[in-house]
């Protein structure tokens, strides 16, 4: 698939909360984002959840994703030193 002339996954943009109508273009995001996070994390899970993940649903077109993980030891491990944990 040729990469549109404007790229989708982008900076974060501080906008105020509205109601946008539904972005076929969020489903392709999430499976950009999580395959980015896979490759760093194989053993994870990513989920595409929230409204962009419901085919027509109208929300705020912010892409949620959520990592499920069953060896909290192993994670810990490698994500130790990150900001989240200080």
């Amino acid at each position: 698939m040729p990469e549109p002339d404007h790229p989708i996954i982008g900076p974060y943009e501080p906008r105020p909360a509205v109601c946008r109508d539904y972005d076929p273009r969020a489903a392709l995001v999430a499976g950009k984002i999580a395959v980015l996070i896979h490759d760093h994390l194989p053993q994870v899970q990513v989920e595409h959840v929230g409204s962009t993940s419901v085919r027509g649903c109208a929300g705020k077109g912010i892409v949620d994703l959520m990592i499920a993980y069953s060896d909290r030891q192993e994670l810990e491990s490698r994500t130790s030193g990150t900001p989240a944990d200080r």
